[in-house]
């Protein structure tokens, strides 16, 4: 009998780690079927859906914070392209468009397929902020 390969890899990507009114990222990781889903971060929030398991590529601390803005600035971390070669994932989701600009660089570098899922305030919002992350 053929031994089965393991298991695609997504990573469902949140810039922030899990805000309690985000459960249904959480549903959507413990639920996913087929792939081994892993949640990643730029930083992890202490909530009821947050777990250990989730990714955290900065931390809180005051130097952390300092590492995490060149990211959330250029779309590019080091940290994460690592995290996606270790885990050796083969397709990136982000929720919110915020979330899908800042990891979109990374993805993009690596050749990745990346989908980002947008809703609400980020279709309204983050089309009005100015520069390379808005529409003006």
């Amino acid at each position: 009998m053929p031994e089965a390969s393991p298991p695609r890899v997504v990573l469902v990507w949140r810039n922030d780690v899990l805000h309690g009114s985000e459960t249904f990222i959480r549903n959507q990781v413990d639920a996913t079927r087929g792939w081994r889903a892993i949640l990643g971060g730029a930083r992890r929030w202490e909530s009821a859906h947050s777990a250990p398991a989730d990714g955290n590529l900065f931390g809180s601390a005051p130097n952390q914070r300092l590492r995490r803005r060149p990211f959330l600035m250029t779309g590019r971390s080091s940290r994460l392209d690592r995290l996606i070669r270790t885990q050796r994932v083969s397709l990136g989701h982000a929720h919110f468009a915020t979330s899908g600009t800042a990891a979109a660089g990374t993805a993009r570098g690596l050749g990745l397929p990346f989908v980002v899922t947008v809703h609400g305030f980020d279709v309204t919002n983050h089309a009005m902020r100015r520069g390379r992350r808005g529409a003006h």
